[in-house]
């Protein structure tokens, strides 16, 4: 008998991105937020493994430690659901060959996300606000807008393109 193939399709993805903002919703001590994690991989899991013993055996195997920044999660995240679509399709990738990508990718996203957003981008969103409100009292009541419009404009296309880059190019980002 030949296997079906299932692809995951945009409505998955974009279900994979919004579950990503609660990525650090349940830290535990013994394996950071692997809870999210796996929350916003479900629909991967729901699409590819339609019995639900199968579910929770994929699940129970992305249960180890994860840790990496969430603004950068995105990427990781698109490319472990590429990697889990290839696998569903017997492309010769075992679970441990997910993992290891994973693993191999937490640490420097992590590091990305640290240095970029808030060892960089949020102090300058902060200090240019802040000039920009002192400027008069219209600037003044303006100031927190701005602040969370120009902080998190890269933060979501970085969620959002790293989504889609991670899930076209799985393991070659």
């Amino acid at each position: 008998s030949r296997k079906r193939v299932v692809k995951l399709n945009r409505r998955d993805l974009v279900r994979i991105f919004f579950r990503s903002f609660m990525i650090q919703g349940l830290w535990t001590v013994q394996r950071a937020q692997n809870l999210g994690y796996i929350y916003s991989l479900w629909p991967v899991f729901r699409r590819l493994h339609p019995r639900r013993e199968d579910r929770a055996r994929a699940a129970r195997a992305h249960a180890g430690y994860f840790s990496t920044h969430p603004y950068t999660a995105g990427v990781l995240l698109g490319v472990v659901a590429g990697l889990e679509e290839d696998r569903s399709e017997a492309h010769g990738i075992s679970v441990e060959n997910v993992l290891a990508a994973r693993a191999a990718m937490s640490g420097p996203l992590a590091a990305l996300g640290e240095t970029f957003f808030w060892g960089t981008w949020l102090p300058f969103s902060l200090v240019s606000t802040l000039v920009l409100g002192t400027l008069g009292p219209a600037w003044t009541l303006a100031s927190p807008i701005l602040f969370l419009v120009l902080f998190n404009s890269p933060h979501l296309a970085v969620r959002a393109m790293g989504l889609w880059w991670g899930y076209r190019w799985k393991s070659q980002v």
